[in-house]
């Protein structure tokens, strides 16, 4: 005897609707077991299944379920309700490095990739956002938001509690929080922008080590420096490089900078014709979707003496899609 059809709970929801999955994303986070654990409540309240990134990759059926995922390449092509929890950017490298027990630098890049991916993911399908400038949990109120964008009820406090992670505590980690600073108020709007530093920066001629504080030119054309290497979300971005011509023989050389990815390069020229001092370097370069990208310095010819600086620089958001972003 075949059961008879459940009824809908909604005269309104279309059956596509109904099967569609409830998707959650959650950036890195320090402390993510208490948000999981109110919302497999929920799930479990509602009569729909839980699902998390790896029950994804075992091929289980996320039809009506509550996807909870980490990483937004298993995000689903066709979902229901979408939220975004971006805790404390600041600390998502630190965050991923401990979770999936890498080095600091494959922490950073793998918090860049999901933080630039969350961001696309909010400006293309309209999720709800919500930001945690410096926090890694959110608070009972926001949680209760979270469940109702998704559908669900449960007691949003019952399980959520305060956690502090320790600061940086070397000079990658501190460059790679400056980085992240980007969302610090959710996916970046235009106008956004972070400080990129000579710690995310590799030696051209030793890819092993980090960017040196000076470089001695002496010697063939080549890469003196290139980084970091990271992803960043759809848009048109402004990259504004500051060297220093320590002495006039560096001065006197040809340099070539490059900002880009996805096969997308800026490329600008520098002669320090001003002669020893500092010179800003101004890139744009515009991708639609996210992409992991780097800073090359080359020494665009020989040159027999000379001394230069990688001062830092300034990565902003200039263009392109424009946030709905709830913070």
């Amino acid at each position: 005897m075949t059961a008879p059809p459940r009824p809908r709970t909604r005269k309104t929801q279309s059956a596509a609707a109904a099967k569609a999955p409830a998707v959650v994303l959650l950036t890195p986070c320090a402390d993510e077991g208490p948000i999981r654990a109110i919302l497999a409540t929920a799930a479990e309240a509602a009569g729909r299944a839980y699902l998390d990134d790896a029950a994804l990759l075992r091929g289980e059926e996320a039809s009506g379920a509550l996807i909870v995922l980490s990483d937004a390449r298993r995000m689903p092509p066709d979902t229901g309700p979408l939220v975004v929890i971006m805790p404390e950017p600041r600390r998502a490298a630190q965050a991923a490095a401990l979770r999936h027990g890498v080095s600091g630098e494959e922490g950073f890049r793998f918090a860049a990739a999901q933080l630039a991916e969350a961001s696309d993911l909010a400006w293309g399908r309209g999720a709800l956002v919500v930001c945690l400038p410096d926090r890694q949990q959110p608070t009972g109120r926001e949680m209760g938001d979270i469940l109702a964008a998704l559908g669900l009820k449960a007691d949003p406090a019952s399980a959520l509690s305060a956690t502090v992670m320790a600061p940086a505590a070397d000079a990658f980690a501190e460059a790679a929080s400056a980085a992240l600073e980007l969302y610090r108020r959710g996916p970046p709007d235009v106008g956004a922008g972070a400080a990129w530093t000579r710690q995310l920066l590799r030696s051209g001629e030793h890819p092993d080590q980090p960017c040196p504080e000076m470089f001695d030119v002496t010697g063939r054309a080549r890469i003196l420096a290139f980084g970091p290497i990271a992803a960043l979300p759809a848009g048109c971005w402004k990259l504004t490089v500051r060297l220093e011509a320590v002495d006039a023989e560096a001065a006197a050389q040809s340099y070539l900078v490059e900002f880009g990815g996805g096969g997308v390069i800026a490329q600008a020229n520098l002669r320090a014709d001003r002669g020893a001092g500092v010179y800003d370097v101004v890139l744009e370069a515009e991708w639609p979707r996210a992409e992991v990208v780097e800073l090359r310095i080359w020494l665009a010819r020989a040159a027999f003496h000379g001394s230069l600086r990688f001062l830092g620089a300034r990565c902003e958001r200039v263009g392109g899609p424009s946030s709905r972003a709830a913070a």
